[in-house]
């Protein structure tokens, strides 16, 4: 794992980025068996089971977590831990519907920001 970096939730034309748009990144880099998720706020279909749900604990398969976080569209606050063979191998965490703090291997890490820009941005 790398230290991390912070991209921001929006984009330039005020696009939301989240988990719906990262999966098909981390598919670049990651096979995750198993995700760790923690999420205290969100919004979109079925957005009350996610936060019902998820936990300190709360571990889903990634095709599990692909189906219950496909109506979401915004994470306000959350953690999710890609895990493969228990061992994890990315970490993105949604910050106050600011920002997202990502963490992975060197090139994850270099390609969410060039994707996605660094965090906090001057517009």
């Amino acid at each position: 794992m790398n230290l991390m970096v912070t991209i921001p939730q929006h984009g330039k034309a005020g696009e939301l980025h989240d988990m719906r748009t990262f999966l098909a990144d981390v598919d670049q880099f990651f096979v995750i068996e198993a995700w760790r998720v923690q999420v205290e706020e969100c919004l979109g279909e079925g957005a009350l089971s996610i936060e019902k749900r998820s936990g300190a604990d709360a571990t889903m398969s990634d095709r599990e977590f692909r189906a219950a976080y496909e109506g979401i569209y915004q994470t306000i606050d959350g953690s999710f831990v890609g895990m493969q063979g228990g061992v994890q191998k990315c970490s993105l965490l949604a910050v106050d519907s600011t920002c997202w703090e990502i963490s992975g291997s060197v090139e994850f890490e270099r390609h969410m920001v060039s994707r996605y820009g660094s965090w906090p941005t001057t517009r």
